[in-house]
């Protein structure tokens, strides 16, 4: 009867699951922000919703670090959004994270198309960014990105290209575009492309020298910092921009002195092609990155004067002024700085004995949404050195310079910039006090 009694209770302690064994491995808090993420994709209406997403998903994986489905959908949308390094190395960890093979075949095609179109932007350079594919054929969005090699030639913004060498442009990709393109630069013998354009209402037939389409510099994003950066076998030349994609005629650079500073770097890159690497990242784009790197304003460079040592520079600067800082590290017009150290951009506002608050109530359409500020600490609080263009920082008030004393009743002397941040990236509304100067 013991012996019974022993078996029995060993096969309940064998049979009886656990509770913690069958539990759902995923948490609550990253199942709302995988749906939420689901739900912007759904409802997606234009190219910042797709953005909104990525920051969502971003936060899920940090959060489940082996959940499958989130970096598929991360994939998707970065691929959506031309973050294709990281679009490839989400969808690399779905496949390597996923039991489920239905979706196997078609995320290894995927990558290898994704992979493909980053080699080629890469081997074209920035200038990709100037042109839009239609129905129709290839459309000139800016002539100005990138350097003045496109600016220079008979192409105006707004003209439609509808053949290249006679090949009918309409229905091409852009992918395809640039396909055809390297081709053009691949043959020795070919000198110059004939296209025909559209401008207005007239069909032009006009030649453009084929290295006008390719430049020495070339976009990454946050994900590549590390092989492209951090573990490149060449010195690197680090260059911050930010602009929207989709409406890139915009661009707050892409006035004359932007297009000239670029043509100066592009002459850079050119000269020290065996030895530095020019790379670009957009910060409209890779938030995080810009923000961990203390960037304030554009066009920001980073610059590997010595291996692992980086220099900045802030602002355009002439031919002179760019050769002088290769050379030697030193931006005549400020500091050396190393790779790290924080460097205030602003002009100094009068300081203030006793200074006037002003409150600011923002209010932000959903709590997760970027106020779209970055700041730095001081003594007395947080001194907002950057602004986003159509953020809700903007559309209340806030102003490059501002010094945020108080959120709502929480007193920013003794507050972390971190802490701070968080705060006011998580709540829906609130108000600001800040102050238009120093404070004694």
């Amino acid at each position: 009867m013991k012996l019974w009694r022993f078996l029995y209770i060993v096969i309940l302690l064998v049979f009886v699951p656990d509770p913690y064994l069958f539990a759902d491995p995923i948490s609550a808090e990253a199942k709302k922000k995988f749906s939420y993420a689901i739900e912007i994709i759904e409802k997606a209406k234009g190219f910042n919703d797709y953005i909104d997403a990525e920051e969502r998903l971003d936060e899920v994986v940090t959060l489940e670090p082996t959940w499958a489905e989130a970096y598929y959908n991360l994939g998707l949308v970065c691929g959506e959004i031309g973050k294709y390094g990281k679009a490839i190395k989400s969808y690399q960890k779905y496949l390597e994270l996923t039991k489920d093979t239905a979706l196997k075949s078609e995320v290894e095609v995927s990558i290898t198309r994704l992979q493909r179109i980053r080699q080629l932007k890469r081997e074209i350079g920035v200038v990709w960014e100037n042109f839009r594919s239609l129905k129709n054929g290839i459309y000139v969005v800016t002539t100005s990105f990138g350097g003045l090699k496109i600016k220079n030639t008979d192409l105006q913004e707004g003209d439609k290209i509808i053949t290249l060498n006679s090949i009918n442009l309409a229905g091409i990709s852009l992918e395809e575009f640039f396909k055809l393109i390297k081709n053009a630069m691949d043959n020795e013998k070919l000198d110059k492309l004939s296209l025909k354009i559209i401008r207005g209402d007239k069909e032009i037939n006009i030649t453009v020298p084929k290295e006008a389409f390719r430049t020495n510099i070339y976009e990454i994003d946050e994900s590549e910092i590390e092989e492209e950066v951090i573990k490149s076998d060449k010195r690197v030349f680090l260059i911050f921009l930010s602009y929207d994609p989709q409406n890139i005629k915009d661009f707050k650079f892409s006035s004359s002195s932007y297009a000239e500073f670029m043509n100066n770097i592009e002459e850079l890159a050119s000269q020290y092609k065996n030895e530095i690497k020019f790379i670009t990242i957009n910060a409209y784009l890779n938030r995080k990155i810009a923000e961990d790197l203390k960037v304030r304003g554009f066009p920001y460079c980073f610059y590997e004067k010595e291996k692992g040592i980086f220099k900045r520079l802030l602002g355009s600067r002439t031919k002179e002024e760019l050769n002088e800082f290769m050379k030697t590290g030193i931006d005549k017009r400020g500091d050396e700085i190393k790779l790290g150290r924080r460097r205030k951009v602003y002009k100094p506002k009068p300081v203030l004995s006793q200074p006037t608050l002003k409150a600011i109530p923002i209010l932000k359409s959903s709590p997760n949404e970027k106020v779209g500020i970055i700041v730095e600490k001081e003594p007395n609080g947080m001194r907002i050195v950057f602004v986003d263009r159509n953020s809700p920082a903007e559309k209340f008030g806030l102003k490059r310079g501002f010094l945020v004393v108080r959120v709502n009743d929480l007193d920013l002397k003794n507050t972390a910039e971190e802490k701070f941040i968080k705060y006011i990236n998580s709540e829906k509304t609130f108000i600001l006090y800040v102050v238009e100067g120093e404070i004694e």
